[in-house]
């Protein structure tokens, strides 16, 4: 490995934005409004002014060589955007008052790529950097060096998985080389141990150390003070994390054993699951993932999904029970603090919460479905609540996502939204969503913009609601995306109506306007058909809600009552 590859900072040259005396605008407005401005030093910028200063897209041509076109704020690069260098390395993504911040992708000169997050110009937390002479690595990053818990592949196919400092393997790992994977322990990349025996070559991970952590002698952290040792940390909650400390906190590889029954091991980060890991969850389900802050990031197939570790024997895990169950998340925002507020978006999200609990509904369960609105829809709550939801799910399953509140061009607007930042991509949600085991997903927003349900059945009757479910059972899986209106166009809301138009004819249609063949069970395709020419009639076509993705048109959304 070729450390000398890697970028451990960006340089990345300096915007000049205050406006020198003696530069001049050639074109346009370059106060408030569209320009062209050369600066004194021979750069040169093209697009949106506020007070003088670049606000808005635009292009910057630096005097180095190096452009910029995307998002500004104020004269500081903020928000997406493209820099190509000097260097002729190209990054596209965010930036953050002026550096490179966020998720992104840098593309090097030298054929070298990093995907993944960036903190004030430097990889910091999950990401992928991928060598040009096909070697890669996968995992956690601090200050631009491997650090944490991640993956290095040769392009041999040998590669070496486990813990990681300043770009050198130091700790508990697994090698795999010579058709066989062993157990390893290294510090600063100096082999101490190495474990021959044999074990599946198919693990990704979790790496298990609870056997080791089971020999060892562990401090009691909640009594002393834990430097870089392996220790025993018992929260407030009666959760018990056992495993790695650096500087008094868990951090590194372990295992936590949660007050609710649910138990985690893998990478731990600030007293939640960061790097990677694999929770099983008390009610049976078993999901392994590349974790950040708690929030799994990116599903991983592992050996573990279907076993339970030995270390959690306390644990009942059940394996599919081969039923259909569904599995609803509903927010709506209506208080913004940085957007005009709206009318009827959290009553939107509580008409359908009542539909889904109802009989007529399906009776969902408290456990099957989750309702945030308004101050408790935040970027950080909306992602975690969507990926505790998907991961319920298994393969029989169905998830049902439903959002109403502002939107943007391929994003959400949650509650903390500043005018800036906090927004929730379409592609995110979209990525969660599709991680999740589930055969069969819907995903609705209404919400301005969004074209950039399934719903439980409505009878009463346990017969009924068998055949709704079992109807599930001849349609094959996939992904359904309706939204309330085109990308050019806005979500509306009508006093006569108490609701907005796409929401009031969303439910309309589920209760039973929709079923147009009188068959008693409303599939997509004919709710979408149903939403569709009612919106755009009510709206006099000045909306017109879409739908896409890979489902099947015959997918059930709801059972009429007999």
């Amino acid at each position: 490995m070729l450390i000398s590859l890697f970028r451990f900072f960006v340089s990345m040259p300096l915007i000049m934005m205050t406006l020198y005396v003696h530069a001049s605008c050639i074109s346009g407005n370059c106060y408030n409004g569209k320009g062209t401005f050369i600066f004194k030093d021979g750069s040169k910028y093209g697009g949106s002014f506020l007070r003088g200063k670049p606000h808005g897209q635009g292009t910057y041509h630096y005097k180095d060589g190096s452009v910029y076109t995307g998002s500004f704020h104020q004269g500081l690069k903020h928000g997406l955007g493209k820099m190509t260098f000097k260097s002729k390395d190209v990054y596209t993504g965010h930036f953050e008052k002026g550096t490179i911040s966020g998720e992104g992708k840098m593309t090097y000169a030298n054929g070298d790529i990093y995907l993944g997050i960036w903190q004030q110009g430097k990889f910091n937390g999950l990401g992928k950097y991928l060598f040009s002479n096909g070697d890669r690595y996968e995992g956690n990053f601090v200050n631009g060096s491997f650090t944490g818990t991640g993956r290095f592949t040769k392009t041999d196919g040998t590669y070496y998985e486990g813990e990681w400092l300043e770009n050198k393997k130091n700790g508990n790992g697994k090698s795999y080389k010579n058709g066989e994977l062993t157990n390893t322990f290294f510090k600063m990349d100096v082999l101490v141990d190495e474990n021959n025996t044999k074990v599946s070559s198919e693990s990704n991970f979790p790496l298990n150390n609870s056997k080791k952590f089971e020999n060892d002698v562990l401090i009691n952290c909640n009594d002393e003070y834990c430097h870089n040792t392996k220790g025993k940390l018992t929260y407030k909650d009666g959760s018990v994390f056992t495993g790695d400390f650096i500087n008094g906190k868990g951090e590194g590889l372990g295992s936590c054993k949660y007050a609710n029954g649910d138990y985690y091991e893998g990478g731990w980060k600030n007293h939640a699951p960061h790097g990677q890991g694999t929770m099983h969850f008390a009610k049976g389900n078993i999901y392994a993932a590349i974790w950040e802050n708690g929030v799994p990031k990116q599903k991983i197939n592992s050996q573990y999904q279907n076993s339970i570790p030995s270390t959690a024997s306390t644990t009942t895990i059940k394996k599919s029970d081969n039923t259909t169950k569904i599995y609803a998340l509903i927010a709506g925002v209506a208080t913004y603090n940085h957007m005009p507020s709206l009318k009827y978006t959290d009553d939107d999200a509580y008409h359908l919460y009542a539909f889904l609990k109802s009989p007529e509904g399906g009776a969902l369960p408290d456990d099957n479905i989750k309702i945030i609105v308004d101050d408790a829809v935040t970027r950080k709550s909306l992602l975690q609540e969507l990926n505790t939801m998907t991961a319920k799910a298994d393969e029989n399953d169905v998830v049902l996502v439903y959002l109403s509140g502002h939107g943007l061009d391929g994003y959400y607007v949650p509650s903390d939204f500043d005018g800036s930042k906090n927004q929730v991509s379409y592609d995110d949600i979209l990525e969660i969503i599709n991680n999740s085991s589930a055969k069969h997903k819907l995903f609705i927003t209404d919400a301005c913009h969004s074209g950039s349900m399934m719903v439980a059945a409505r009878s009463p009757y346990n017969v009924a609601l068998e055949n709704f479910y079992s109807a599930y059972n001849s349609v094959k899986g996939g992904t359904a995306i309706m939204m309330s209106s085109k990308k050019e166009e806005v979500s509306l809301e009508y006093g006569g109506l108490r609701q907005g138009v796409f929401s009031h004819y969303l439910i309309k249609g589920l209760k039973g306007y929709a079923d147009t063949n009188k068959d008693k069970l409303i599939t997509i395709s004919e709710l979408y058909d149903y939403v569709s020419t009612n919106v755009a009639t009510y709206s006099a076509n000045a909306q017109h809600p879409v739908i896409m993705g890979d489902y099947d048109n015959n997918m059930p959304v709801a059972w009429i009552r007999q």
